[in-house]
């Protein structure tokens, strides 16, 4: 027989309408009393009435607000048709989305997106957005639930993070790179920004694993880009004429298109994203390999992880979806 609100309340020592808003989502919560009313009612078997919760939610319904780096990266495509197919299912629930689209980087964009989404009157806010004081103090004061996808956040109040393992997937290109290089390699690096955590965290991985391995190796430059095409095409040309013994590119994020424009001569090239454009490439014998990190399922199970929260009322655990290595035969 599972627990009652009455009796995680009475161990505890606070209110039944206090257990009631952490498990239900009904008000704002430190963040100290929620986690020990999530862990004791854990503990205790606490298990709510689905069928009635379901039914609540179809008589209160809720919005999901969504901030999305999207602008320019087609990365986000797939990520935003999975956030739009778990709409779509639990849409008879009263469940609907709303994206706010940004392109770059920029704190006061970002911080601006996510006071618009509060202010329009979500329920919710999913953001992929970057790891600074100012955004995670704002999503922190956030009177509803908030989490992180696709690149991880750090503050207490982060109700989950859905995304993939960057650091491992620098590892991964690692390993990848002193299988095939046949000569030692110069070495471009061309990131995406350093204020989101998992784009250093590709960069970190890769540099560390090469090193760790003995593998002799230069790194002539790592240069950040802001998954913006132009600026990637402005940053490889310079480097590919400043340098003529560069022969490996290491595409860690966006602006492939432009990074790929300004290479004039063949070369190691390999990438961190499996999108239609590095499908072609690929294809066409240009680049050697790539490594997904599943965008439509970050989108997916961002949204319904959210959803679910609102039904179930269980704080859910991250999830780290797996790194997945394509080559051409990946794609015929």
């Amino acid at each position: 027989m599972s627990a009652t609100i009455k009796e995680i309340a009475e161990s505890l020592g606070i209110s039944r309408g206090t257990v009631d808003r952490v498990l239900h989502n009904r008000g704002k919560v430190s963040a100290a009393v929620q986690e020990a009313v999530i862990q004791k009612a854990n503990s205790l078997g606490y298990t709510p009435n689905k069928a009635g919760r379901i039914l609540a939610a179809r008589k209160n319904p809720k919005n999901i607000g969504v901030l999305c780096p999207s602008i320019g990266n087609p990365f986000f495509d797939e990520v935003i048709l999975g956030m739009r197919k778990a709409t779509e299912e639990y849409a008879d629930l009263g469940f609907s989305l709303q994206i706010n689209e940004v392109k770059g980087f920029s704190p006061d964009i970002h911080l601006c997106a996510l006071k618009e989404l509060a202010e329009s009157g979500v329920d919710a806010i999913l953001a992929a957005t970057i790891n600074e004081k100012t955004i995670t103090s704002f999503l922190s004061s956030c009177p509803f639930p908030t989490a992180a996808f696709n690149s991880d956040l750090e503050y207490s109040e982060k109700l989950f993070y859905v995304g993939g393992n960057y650091y491992q997937k620098g590892e991964l290109n690692a390993g990848m790179l002193m299988l095939t290089a046949k000569t030692k390699p110069r070495i471009i690096i061309l990131r995406g920004s350093e204020r989101m955590h998992g784009h250093s965290q590709i960069a970190e991985g890769f540099i560390t694993r090469l090193k760790t391995a003995g593998f002799q190796f230069d790194i002539v430059g790592s240069f950040q880009t802001d998954d913006d095409d132009d600026k990637a095409e402005t940053i490889t040309k310079h480097a590919l004429a400043s340098d003529k013994d560069v022969n490996t590119v290491f595409i860690t994020t966006a602006g492939f298109k432009g990074a790929m424009k300004a290479i004039d001569r063949e070369m190691l090239i390999f990438t961190s994203d499996d999108v239609q454009d590095v499908r072609d490439e690929i294809l066409r014998g240009r680049v050697r390999w790539t490594i997904s990190q599943e965008p439509f399922r970050q989108g997916y199970h961002a949204v319904r992880m959210m959803q679910d929260y609102f039904i179930d009322g269980k704080k859910p655990s991250n999830l780290i979806l797996e790194n997945t290595i394509k080559i051409r035969e990946s794609f015929l």
